[in-house]
């Protein structure tokens, strides 16, 4: 932590320095933990000098700035927050570690800025850049936070929301919604689709779509997928004559525990047979191995596997013929 501040001072006093308004970048390899198992120590001395050096010489082109070095992030505070001349600078350094034969491995720099503004401190700011990186699943080169301050407003309205999806799994209180799947030709209800539903403040019923997309970020996920797992099974035990379908996520489907979990669970309820299993057409593209095997395992225990928004992702129809799909 002592170093953390020292490293902070420095950068605010450098801050000060400097008249007008201020942008502060955090540049990352991407692939450094890779480059840590297959370089020597004094290869890696060698890498953090060779980036620091390219990024001022990058930089010093363009605009005035100060570069630093810290627990393995380069951090650029620049005297412009012009976006295009920050984005210049993002695709030189990129380009120039992918394609600079002064090295002999290849090295991934990616670029994440953003205004240095009034009421945020440059400890604050930091964490948010790292945050960024962290939780972005983009593979974008460049990425432009436009206010820190908003930014950070928003991830607190991300972790209030996802408190409120824990508290509903955890005091039992999310319920269904059963949407009935129609047969076109003769207009017959074939099975149900289970819809998570929470409870707002007003206790209205309310959609768990938005809350499902911060549990994948977050890492909430495959807990959200046991529990609605759970409830449809035992909707299933409750009623002998129903068809359910329930959706797995694209990260549920990688995860060979809950899959374990999941064949565990229809082998002692015997519900297989009435059970359908909803995919993404993007889980497909995440891991096609671990996907196939997933959806051949559902099938061995009787479940039919439906691919749900299909078109969403980039497989053909010829591609999603390949995979054993029931339902599309």
């Amino acid at each position: 932590m002592s170093d953390f501040n020292s490293f902070i001072s420095s950068v605010e006093k450098i801050y000060q320095d400097i008249p007008g308004d201020c942008s502060l970048l955090q540049i990352t390899v991407k692939n450094y933990d890779q480059l840590c198992n297959i370089l020597t120590e004094k290869e890696l001395l060698s890498l953090d000098d060779y980036v620091l050096s390219g990024v001022k010489d990058i930089i010093s082109g363009i605009c005035k700035s100060m570069v630093l070095e810290f627990n393995k992030f380069y951090y650029c505070i620049l005297d412009t927050t012009q976006c295009d001349k920050i984005r210049e600078i993002s695709s030189k350094v990129h380009s120039k570690f992918l394609n600079d034969t002064a090295t002999s491995y290849l090295i991934d720099a990616r670029v994440v800025g953003t205004k240095i503004e009034n009421g945020v401190s440059i400890a604050e700011i930091i964490r948010l850049l790292s945050d960024h990186i962290h939780y972005s699943n983009s593979n974008e080169v460049f990425s432009w936070i436009k206010s820190p301050i908003k930014a950070i407003s928003e991830i607190k309205d991300d972790y209030e929301h996802l408190n409120e999806l824990r508290h509903s799994i955890i005091t039992n209180s999310a319920c269904f919604a059963f949407q009935p799947v129609v047969t076109c030709r003769n207009g017959l209800v074939e099975y149900y689709e289970c819809l998570l539903r929470l409870s707002n403040e007003d206790f209205k019923l309310i959609s768990a779509g938005p809350y499902i997309m911060l549990a994948e970020k977050y890492g909430y996920i495959t807990s959200v997928d046991k529990y609605v797992f759970d409830m449809a099974v035992n909707e299933l035990l409750s009623s002998n004559n129903i068809v359910l379908s329930v959706n797995i996520s694209n990260i549920g489907v990688q995860d060979t525990i809950l899959t374990s979990y999941i064949k565990e669970k229809i082998e002692s309820a015997g519900v297989g047979n009435r059970l359908i299993i909803e995919i993404t057409e993007t889980a497909m593209n995440h891991s096609i191995n671990d996907t196939i095997d997933f959806v051949i395992a559902m099938k061995e225990l009787g479940c039919k596997i439906a691919l749900d928004v299909f078109g969403a992702g980039y497989n053909s129809f010829n591609q999603v013929r390949e995979f054993p799909i029931d339902i599309i």
